[in-house]
Formats: C-alpha cells, sequence, structure tokens
C-alpha cells in the first residue's frame, strides 16, 4: 500500500511499458542481490571458520575507510549537482571536473595504502601489509565504478546500470569463491578475488561512460568561466567528509572493540548478525532508493521553485513510512523464527547468537530511517546542518560500543548499536525542526 502510494506520487507523466518494466528489472533486480549476500554469507560462514571469518570482516570494516572519508562524500555532491549541470547545459565541463576529483582521490588512496603497506611490512604484520595495498587498489577500481554506475542510473539508463552493476556483484563472489577453492584459504582471498573482478568491470565500465557521455554531444551554454563544480562539489561534500570520519571511526569500533576485549571469533559472530539482521535490510532499502534516488534529485533541481523541495519530500516521506513497515515487520518474523534464519542462512555453529537478531534487526531499521530521512537537508542544499546529530551521535556511539562490549560483550554492543541509531533518529528529527524547516522557508522567502 506504501509503496503504491509512494509511486503514484511521482505521477510521471506517459509512463510506457518500457519505463515499467524498467522499474520492475530495476527493483527486482536490486533484491536479487540480497540473494547474492546471503548466498556469500552461507558458503563463507561454512568454508570458513570462526577466526577466519572474524579477520575478514576486520578487513572488510578497514576496507570501507577510503570510501567513507573521500568517495562516498564526492559521490553525494556529484550526484546531487549532476541535475544542476545538466539543468544549465554544463555537461562536458562537469564530467572533467568530476575525472579531476576521482583522480586526485585516487592518488590520495593508493599513496595511502603503500605507507601504511610499509608499516606493517616493517612490524611483521604481512597479512595486514598485503591486505593494505588490496584494499587500497579496491578501493579505487571501486570508486570509479560506483560513480558510473550512479551516474548511468541518475541519467536514467538503468538497465544498463544495474546490469553491469549485478554482473560486477556476481563476478566479485564467483571469483573469490574459486580463489579459495583452488588457491589459497585465506581471508586474503577473498578481497583479492573482489579486486580482480573489479579491475574487469573498469574496463568494461569506462567503454559504457564514454559511449552514454560523449564529450562532443554536450554543447555549453552561457559564462563557463565562473563555472567551477568541482568547489561546489566540495563545498557541499566537506559535511560529509567530516561526518566520515566519525561514521567510520564508530563503525570500526563495533569490530575492534570485540577484536581487543573479547577474540577474532566474536568479531566473526557479530559479522553473522550485521550481514542478517542489519546490511540485509540495507540492500532491501538501497534496491528502491536506487530506482528512487535520482527522480528525488531531479524533482528538487537547483531549488529555483518552493514546490521543488515539497514534490520530492513528499516521496521521500513515503519510503520512510515504507522503511519502518518493512523493519518492524522483519522484526516480528525474526522474533519469532531467528533460530530457523540463522540455520537456513549460515552455519549451524553460529546459532548461539540468535537471540540477538531481532535487537539487530530494529538497529538496522532505525539507521536506515535516518539516513533516508536526511534526504531533506540535501535536496534543500543544507548539508552543513548533518555535522551536529552525525557527529554527536557517532562520538556517543563509540563509547557505548566500548562501555557495552566490555561489561555485557556481544550482546551488550548489539544494544548499544539499537540505543544509538534510535537516538540518532531522534538527533536528525530534532535538528530538522530547530534548523532545517526554518532555514528552508528562509531560503523560498528569498527566492520569491
Amino acid at each position: 500500500m506504501l509503496l503504491h502510494k509512494m509511486f503514484a506520487s511521482l505521477k510521471l507523466p506517459q509512463v510506457s511499458r518500457k519505463s515499467y518494466f524498467e522499474a520492475f528489472f530495476t527493483i527486482g533486480g536490486r533484491f536479487f542481490s540480497l540473494f547474492i549476500v546471503i548466498a556469500s554469507t552461507k558458503f563463507l560462514t561454512t568454508f570458513l571458520n570462526e577466526t577466519d571469518y572474524g579477520q575478514l570482516a576486520l578487513y572488510n570494516i578497514t576496507a570501507i575507510l577510503p570510501s567513507t572519508l573521500y568517495f562516498s562524500p564526492i559521490g553525494q555532491g556529484v550526484l546531487r549537482f549532476f541535475p544542476i549541470a545538466r539543468e544549465q547545459d554544463h555537461l562536458s565541463t562537469f564530467k572533467r571536473q568530476l575525472q579531476n576529483l576521482y583522480g586526485w582521490g585516487g592518488l590520495m588512496t593508493l599513496g595511502t595504502g603503500v605507507f601504511f603497506a610499509s608499516i606493517c611490512w616493517l612490524v611483521g604484520e604481512t597479512n595486514w601489509a598485503f591486505a593494505c595495498i588490496i584494499i587500497a587498489a579496491l578501493n579505487v577500481v571501486n570508486s570509479f565504478n560506483t560513480i558510473w554506475y550512479s551516474l548511468q542510473n541518475v541519467a536514467r539508463k538503468r538497465m544498463l546500470a544495474f546490469g553491469l552493476e549485478l554482473s560486477d556483484r556476481l563476478l566479485q563472489q564467483a571469483t573469490a569463491i574459486l580463489l579459495l577453492l583452488f588457491v589459497f584459504r585465506d581471508p586474503l582471498a577473498v578481497i583479492t578475488g573482489y579486486l580482480i573482478a573489479s579491475i574487469i568491470f573498469l574496463i568494461i565500465n569506462r567503454y559504457y561512460y564514454r559511449k552514454s557521455f560523449p564529450q562532443n554531444d554536450y554543447p555549453e551554454t552561457g559564462d563557463l568561466e565562473k563555472v567551477d563544480y568541482s568547489k561546489e562539489i566540495l563545498r557541499y561534500s566537506w559535511p560529509f567528509i567530516l561526518i566520515g570520519i566519525f561514521f567510520w571511526i564508530q563503525n570500526a569500533s563495533e569490530r575492534w572493540t570485540l577484536e581487543f576485549l573479547k577474540s577474532t571469533e566474536t568479531v566473526g559472530q557479530f559479522a553473522v548478525l550485521s550481514q542478517i539482521g542489519f546490511q540485509s535490510l540495507g540492500v532491501i532499502f538501497t534496491s528502491i532508493n536506487y530506482f528512487l534516488y535520482p527522480i528525488l534529485f531531479n524533482r528538487a533541481g537547483s531549488m529555483k521553485d518552493k514546490n521543488q523541495f515539497n514534490s520530492a519530500n513528499r516521496v521521500n516521506n513515503y519510503y520512510l513510512f515504507f522503511i519502518l513497515t518493512v523493519s518492524f515487520g522483519t522484526l516480528a518474523v525474526f522474533s519469532i523464527f531467528s533460530e530457523s534464519v540463522i540455520r537456513i542462512l549460515t552455519n549451524e555453529k553460529y546459532i548461539t547468537v540468535a537471540p540477538l537478531l531481532p535487537a539487530m534487526v530494529i538497529a538496522g531499521g532505525f539507521f536506515y530511517f535516518g539516513q533516508y530521512y536526511t534526504n531533506r537537508f540535501m535536496f534543500s542544499l543544507q548539508s552543513d546542518l548533518l555535522i551536529l546529530p552525525k557527529v554527536f551521535t557517532a562520538i556517543l556511539g563509540i563509547g557505548l560500543n566500548i562501555a557495552g562490549t566490555y561489561y555485557f560483550g556481544l550482546q551488550g554492543l548489539v544494544f548499544s548499536l539499537l540505543f544509538t541509531h534510535a537516538l540518532y533518529v531522534a538527533a536528525l528529527m530534532l535538528r530538522w525542526k530547530m534548523s532545517g524547516r526554518s532555514e528552508l522557508t528562509q531560503i523560498k522567502d528569498n527566492q520569491n
């Protein structure tokens, strides 16, 4: 019912069968990604022991650092200003400046990876030395792949974007499994497989990106000397970079506190809970958001008209209600069948953590509700207002993670996440009520 209202509120004119097929293909295909995640989790938890799976979880949380601190925030800015650049007929300039932003980010990431690999090598941590190099290269390759998928999607080439992205994920999992089975049985094989597959798709994506956005097909108008999208993207994105620092520390503290205060096996148990109860919700919600995102930000545009925000925000509100419905529905199912879910989706050895699965689900529901609630700040170009609630809850979350793990172990960590993400939602709502809504009204008044 909520999905029906949400899509009905889009009021897209002259919707063809092809458009309906694209929507079904995009959203349905993204849901298929959930089964890929489940299948890979089942294989890895069966094939790797708890210690190795915990080590893989530590590699994975380290692997998201460059993306969290740079590529993801810059990507937010790129996707927000793409509709504006298209509206102003500045796409050629936009493309050039986008490539410069990602190129410099890639060089910094590779240099940092080599630096930390050298330190790990000198102290005798050879596995982590190799991991640093692989993680740095994987982030650079994935950053280009991800932004190219996103731009294809924003440009309404959804079938191409998702077809490439899904194939990339499938090849990553397949390559990782093959390396584990036939080359070397180590968690490093998994991230190495991801890197090999991503490089293959970097070549494929570069071809389709140039084909979809040929340089000569975008004549530009206006005073181009005054157009500096790099500066605008950085100004828009810097709050996300600052937020990303605290977010990564908070996220990493979940696993590293378990590593230092408990054991690597406990890290593996937490990774299973997170994969099923938290990240699986993320796959579902991002599946729909993947379809809605370009529509919402195209509607918001450059905020020249007061109705632009209202049009985008109305659809987003329906989506927020949908997130709550799915989250509490999943909570009800997992509360009754938590042990069966663990047996089906992972290995029998993780059955002891099944009682914590419902709490992890509702923590994930709060988190993703908050993530998409922030859309209203981004519609109205008020990303700087997110700094206070996000940084505050991240710092509090770090402290709660350490305290909860120290006194109550894995159970304490899970419930600290639940409390932190609930507070995160409350802080965002309070920030919007106190500042965001009033500043939006002033923007509208100034433009009228």
